[in-house]
């Protein structure tokens, strides 16, 4: 497959010498747009996707897990935390290679929603007003073990964290993890 992929692009670049300069242009400003896009979305690479693909904010909608994140956002959060010290504390569930402790992000574990019978979709938990910081990954339903601040781990079970997809995200640390600053009001809407 790569050997057909190199014979295909060396004969859009025999369009050069062909003098076919709308295919050469067409070619040119693929990739143009291509390096550009990338670029745009740098230092937050693994997160990358094109826009035809919604770019890196709409990518967890097509893939998730090691393909949008593995904690390399956790040092964006906390520059966020660092510029936003109001945001104490902190509730986080994140999946990372390391313990979010280990950048100097105190946490504790926000709860877990608990799957209810068929058809009544996810009991919300007893939530309480403050600020969340949870991985796209965990928002969409992946299953995943997680620190939970005190240097244990927690399995985090499939959906225990979409209710906060009832909420809008008031910021983004990179592209795999919302920030959420949850008032007393959506306690009682979500309640």
């Amino acid at each position: 497959m790569p050997q057909a992929a190199i014979v295909w692009a060396s004969r859009v670049a025999c369009c050069v010498d062909r003098k076919q300069w709308r295919i050469a242009t067409v070619t040119a400003g693929a990739l143009l747009w291509s390096v550009a896009s990338s670029l745009c979305v740098y230092p937050h690479s693994l997160s990358y996707f094109n826009e035809l693909a919604g770019g890196p904010r709409h990518g967890h909608e097509h893939l998730l897990s090691s393909n949008i994140s593995w904690g390399q956002d956790l040092l964006y959060l906390k520059r966020w935390l660092d510029r936003h010290p109001e945001a104490r504390p902190l509730y986080l569930a994140v999946h990372a290679a390391f313990d979010p402790r280990d950048v100097g992000i105190e946490f504790t574990l926000p709860p877990a929603g608990v799957v209810a019978s068929e058809g009544d979709g996810l009991n919300a938990p007893a939530l309480q007003p403050g600020w969340y910081a949870i991985d796209v990954n965990l928002l969409q339903g992946f299953p995943y073990a997680i620190p939970d601040g005190a240097g244990n781990t927690f399995s985090a079970h499939q959906g225990q964290f979409t209710y906060f997809m009832r909420f809008g995200p008031v910021a983004r640390a990179g592209y795999s993890i919302y920030i959420y600053h949850v008032t007393s009001e959506d306690v009682r809407r979500l309640q």
